[in-house]
C-alpha cells in the first residue's frame, strides 16, 4: 500500500490525481471503467471532495495501457498536511514537470491583511492609560 499526494481533478465521471495525471480507480472492481466511475462516485458522494482539492490517496500504483493509475482504497482531504507534502523535494520535482495550470493549484493563496481586536478597539491604549490622557471624539 502506498500514499499519494496531489490535487484532485474531476472531469465528467473520471477522476485523476495531479501532478502526474494518475487516473483514480476504486479497488475491488475488475472492470476498469466501473472502477473509474466507482472512484468518482466515492470521491464526490462519500468523501464530498471537490475538483482541485488537495488530497491524500491510499492505494497501489499501476498502469492501464500507457495511462498511469492508482487503484485506490481510500481518499481524504489533505488538510494541514498539504503544505508539508507540497514543500517536499519529491513533490517539487514532480511539480516542476507539470503544466502551468497544474502548478497554479499548489501556489500559496494571497495572504489577507486583518486588523486584530486591539487595533480595532476604541478603548484606552496602555500608553494612554499610563499617561492618563485620552483623545475625545
Amino acid at each position: 500500500m502506498q500514499i499519494f499526494f496531489g490535487a484532485l481533478s474531476i472531469r465528467g465521471l473520471d477522476s485523476s490525481l495531479v501532478p502526474g495525471n494518475r487516473w483514480l480507480l476504486r479497488s475491488g472492481f475488475p472492470d476498469v471503467m466501473h472502477a473509474a466511475r466507482a472512484a468518482t462516485d466515492f470521491i464526490v458522494n462519500v468523501r464530498h471532495l471537490d475538483n482541485g482539492a488537495h488530497v491524500t490517496v491510499t492505494g497501489e500504483a499501476r498502469a492501464v495501457g500507457e495511462q498511469p493509475a492508482i487503484e485506490m482504497t481510500d481518499i481524504n482531504a489533505a488538510g494541514s498536511l498539504a503544505p508539508h507534502f507540497i514543500a517536499s523535494d519529491e513533490f517539487q520535482a514532480e511539480l516542476a514537470n507539470a503544466d502551468p495550470d497544474i502548478k497554479s493549484l499548489f501556489q500559496k493563496p494571497a495572504t489577507r491583511r486583518t486588523i486584530g481586536k486591539k487595533a480595532a478597539s476604541k478603548g484606552k491604549s496602555k500608553a494612554e492609560k499610563k499617561a492618563g490622557t485620552r483623545h475625545s471624539k
